[in-house]
């Protein structure tokens, strides 16, 4: 189905260029990758926005790019942030 690629990656680009986020750029990444382009940089900028993001590790580290973010994309920050007091 690479036209609904072709269209996921048009889609993440615009959302990218909207809003920055790692869910975002990872999601970005692993289009780009199905479509045979190079993602390793997205998956990098994913990874400098949200130091622990694994998926976004795991595309990086050659697994396929099949590691897709499924939750619904964020604006606010992410619980990593939350403290306890």
């Amino acid at each position: 189905h690479e036209g609904h690629i072709n269209e996921a990656e048009s889609v993440f680009r615009s959302l990218n260029d909207t809003l920055l986020t790692p869910e975002g750029l990872n999601n970005l990444g692993v289009a780009l990758s199905r479509l045979k382009k190079t993602a390793d940089t997205v998956f990098e900028q994913a990874i400098a926005l949200k130091g622990n993001y694994l998926d976004a590790t795991m595309n990086l580290q050659g697994s396929g790019a099949a590691h897709i973010t499924i939750a619904p994309l964020r604006v606010h920050t992410s619980r990593d942030d939350y403290e306890i007091r």
